[in-house]
């Protein structure tokens, strides 16, 4: 721990999620249950919306660690208690994560809930991945319901703007999709929720300057399909 010390910080004193300190901290946190004296250890790039998250998974029974969950659930949200532990740069997370799991051995049942023991190397189990995407769908979502404000959206617009994929990126988006097809079930979903719908550049011309920049962007191609008859029965060019 020596080589992190000057970040550790006494975790007998609770930061309590609603007190003046509780900021968008870059941390390691302690969820603490007073009753057994356990402690869960993790680490966030930004305390303020991970402590959310938990809250809204724990409050709903949709939280991936199973243990956390069923002492929630047994002993109720006012038995818990959130410390900051340590606030720490980004690229010491994993590394002190690691120390205060160690130090506490909230790995070991009795002590904890922690279930990766190598939180640097760690990948979530097959059984986690299932719970950490049921967590996700419709209404059990976090953000369900939720709407981002005008000036949130005007943040992201801003953010985007100028920005490009690079090519090794759009090269391994289209590796992932070759040979890809929608089943018929999904097909005909996609059918019904579009139907009446208008499509959102019907009516709107494209610019001259669009235009060229189109044309500029194909020049040179050949089309994938060019040779090939479509095949109505499959739906695919032949």
């Amino acid at each position: 721990m020596n080589k992190y010390s000057k970040h550790i910080r006494d975790y007998k004193k609770p930061l309590h999620l609603h007190s003046k300190e509780y900021k968008n901290y870059s941390c390691i946190y302690c969820i603490y249950n007073k009753v057994n004296g356990k402690k869960y250890i993790g680490s966030t790039r930004n305390f303020k919306k991970r402590s959310e998250t938990h809250l809204y998974r724990l409050r709903h029974g949709l939280h991936c660690n199973r243990y956390l969950q069923r002492s929630f659930n047994k002993y109720k949200e006012d038995n818990f208690e959130w410390y900051i532990l340590s606030e720490c740069p980004i690229s010491d997370l994993s590394n002190l994560e690691q120390c205060f799991i160690d130090l506490f051995k909230t790995c070991d049942a009795i002590l904890g809930y922690n279930i990766a023991e190598d939180v640097i190397n760690k990948t979530p189990s097959e059984e986690t991945k299932a719970r950490m995407s049921e967590a996700q769908k419709g209404s059990k979502s976090y953000w369900f319901g939720k709407k981002r404000s005008p000036e949130t959206l005007e943040k992201m617009s801003k953010s985007m703007k100028g920005h490009k994929t690079s090519k090794a990126t759009r090269k391994k988006i289209s590796k992932s999709l070759m040979g890809h097809s929608f089943s018929e079930e999904r097909k005909k979903k996609i059918s019904e929720a579009n139907k009446g719908n208008r499509a959102w550049n019907q009516g709107k011309p494209w610019s001259d300057e669009m235009k060229a920049k189109l044309s500029k962007a194909h020049k040179g191609q050949v089309p994938s399909n060019k040779g090939k008859t479509f095949n109505k029965t499959t739906r695919k060019y032949e």
